[in-house]
């Protein structure tokens, strides 16, 4: 009967460890399986982050092109404000020019000039345009 016994408590014993191995090695699946969501969670909020970057690159690059639109808005009408529109005579006066010449730069498109009513009117923008090509093709030509 004690060899009886001693023969169980053997049984036991051997069962005892072979559950306390299959407990140790849950143990260690689940510690992985821990690790692999810690990691998991850590790029669901890398990617988060991600997308919330792009959300505000967009909105400055959308800000930008709308201020990039103002600024020219601005420009243009800081531009035209400072624009006179000049008769014939005076144009010729700023180039020395007689006026049939003048009105020929302007038949030709040489020199920019708008239509007002029946009279012909040149912007104070234009001569200097027209300067600025005049000296452009002189340097290149010589």
């Amino acid at each position: 009967m004690v060899q009886e016994q001693d023969a169980e408590i053997a049984r036991l014993k051997a069962e005892m460890d072979v559950v306390y191995g299959e407990r140790s090695e849950s143990h260690i699946e689940v510690n992985r399986l821990e690790a692999k969501l810690v990691e998991q969670d850590a790029e669901i909020k890398r990617l988060q982050l991600e997308v919330k970057y792009r959300d505000v690159a967009d909105d400055v690059a959308a800000r930008e092109l709308e201020l990039e639109a103002k600024l020219a808005a601005v420009v243009q009408v800081m531009s035209t404000e400072n624009v006179k529109l000049l008769r014939p005579e005076e144009v010729c006066e700023r180039l020395s020019l007689p006026r049939t010449t003048i009105f020929r730069l302007i038949g030709s498109g040489e020199l920019e000039s708008l239509k007002v009513g029946k009279r012909r009117l040149v912007p104070s923008d234009a001569i200097d345009d027209y300067i600025r090509r005049k000296r452009q093709a002189q340097g290149a030509a010589g």
